[in-house]
């Protein structure tokens, strides 16, 4: 009889808790903090939202994005729960490092960057869309564990769920390059998802072939023979456009044979690239930036880099959805 009310007073315990839980988890309202309303009062706002309503990304110019109310204290004082933008997020990953942000409050510099951005979700697939994009002036980062900050000297950062633009690094190229660049990156990201496709791109080039000098793969080229020329970010001011191009055409069919459409950065040029992986960049790197007619008129005489080619170029078109 004892047992039978202790287990009665137990249970009676646990439906009592449970019932304070709901009454709980009732009075937290989660409001959708991402949404983006329209002021006709702020023309920046107005930018905001028409990217919002077209592309359904919203764009973030602090990384505290809301709050939302959790209860009331013992003393009467609202408790909220705040949502930040978390850069340490990656792909693969979780990196221990702090941020720290240099905001873009001047309208003219705001209304810049969604210009950026803007040419960015045009040229783009819904496929390679981030969740939502966040603007800064410039960022230190510095790992948990030390204390010297290190600025981030990159343009753009691609993470999990936001694209963050450095805008203090961008004020010197045009909407459409920096839109390119980060097109180029994502895809360089993304295109791993399809490692069964990617097997076959890279069975196509022989082992022996990458990080071996130019010179010992064809002996009969001159003692320091070198491409660096191919990579489309060359720049040399001596060369003209049609220079540069005359350059190249000589150069592809020595880096083709090999089906290769790019040499070594490190090395100047000198050697073939270092593994697959840097193969892999410096193909996507060719495709996106110009278009499948122009690959193919540089490319379509060799039959390693077409074989190559035609492997990628149905991952970005039918997989990310990229219109070349």
């Amino acid at each position: 009889m004892i047992m039978k009310k202790l287990w009665y007073m137990i249970l009676g315990t646990i439906m009592l808790a449970c019932n304070k839980e709901d009454a709980l988890d009732s009075r937290i309202q989660l409001e959708n903090l991402y949404t983006i309303s329209d002021d006709a009062s702020d023309t920046i706002k107005q930018q905001i939202y028409r990217i919002y309503t077209t592309y359904d990304v919203p764009v973030y110019f602090n990384d505290t994005i809301g709050q939302v109310f959790l209860k009331t204290d013992v003393n009467g004082n609202a408790v909220y729960k705040y949502e930040n933008l978390d850069l340490a997020w990656t792909f693969d990953d979780y990196e221990q490092l702090n941020y720290y942000y240099h905001y873009v409050t001047e309208p003219q510099k705001q209304s810049e960057a969604l210009h950026f951005i803007e040419q960015y979700l045009k040229d783009a697939s819904p496929e390679l869309y981030p969740f939502c994009f966040f603007v800064t002036e410039r960022i230190d980062r510095k790992k948990r564990s030390e204390i010297k900050l290190t600025e981030v000297e990159d343009q753009f950062l691609i993470g999990f769920r936001t694209i963050t633009l450095l805008l203090g690094r961008c004020t010197e190229e045009e909407p459409k390059s920096i839109a390119i660049k980060m097109l180029r990156s994502n895809v360089s990201q993304k295109i791993n998802n399809y490692a069964e496709e990617l097997a076959y791109f890279h069975a196509v080039s022989e082992e022996k072939c990458y990080n071996a000098y130019w010179t010992n793969l064809d002996p009969t080229l001159s003692e320091y023979w070198k491409a660096p020329e191919l990579d489309p970010d060359y720049i040399n001011t001596n060369y003209t456009p049609e220079q540069l191009e005359e350059i190249r055409a000589q150069q592809r069919p020595v880096v083709a044979h090999y089906g290769f459409v790019m040499a070594e950065k490190q090395d100047g040029g000198m050697s073939a690239p270092r593994n697959k992986e840097e193969d892999l960049q410096g193909y996507i790197k060719v495709i996106m930036n110009g278009s499948d007619e122009t690959f193919r008129a540089n490319w379509g005489n060799y039959p390693l880099v077409m074989k190559k080619y035609e492997i990628l170029y149905k991952i970005i078109t039918e997989k990310l959805g990229v219109e070349l």
